[in-house]
């Protein structure tokens, strides 16, 4: 069983204004199951004047650092379903397709996400030692998948 309440969402490069036309705003959409499989959906966006139109939730903006990066925006994704199937959070930046940093923290440790791998080196001859770390992700669908219906039963209208 989870007890986790929220997600704390933050992403944009550091120093992003929240006033630019390609100010990202981020889509949240949590798959989980609690007998059935399910979604919820949320819509953060930092930028006040595009609220009005998109009927996005507010985000704020600052400087929020995580894991030793530094972020412009935050978002808290709270009244998560008790379900004791979650199964992936998906998050899709909207506005702006560069490059941006993402974190995610929650009121409890989240599942692991993929491996990383360490290997460390030292010179005999210098004593200089050099450490590589690389992490490799799991798997997921592919986004265009968010996007296609699928029942094992029939469909109802």
């Amino acid at each position: 069983n989870h007890t986790r309440t929220y997600f704390d969402l933050y992403w944009g490069n550091e120093g992003q204004s929240a006033d630019e036309d390609a100010t990202p705003a981020l889509e949240a959409t949590l798959y989980y199951s609690d007998g059935d499989y399910k979604t919820l959906k949320a819509v953060y966006d930092p930028r006040a004047s595009r609220r009005n139109s998109n009927n996005f939730a507010a985000a704020s903006s600052g400087s929020y650092s995580v894991s030793g990066k530094n972020l412009s925006f935050y978002a808290r994704m709270s009244g998560l379903p008790s379900a004791d199937d979650m199964y992936l959070l998906r998050l899709k930046l909207i506005y702006n397709d560069s490059a941006q940093e993402m974190a995610v923290a929650s009121d409890e440790v989240l599942p692991l996400q993929g491996n990383c791998f360490t290997s460390t080196a030292t010179s005999q001859e210098t004593g200089i030692a050099r450490r590589v770390q690389q992490c490799k992700l799991f798997k997921s669908l592919p986004s265009i998948f968010d996007y296609v219906l699928y029942s094992a039963g029939g469909l109802v209208k």
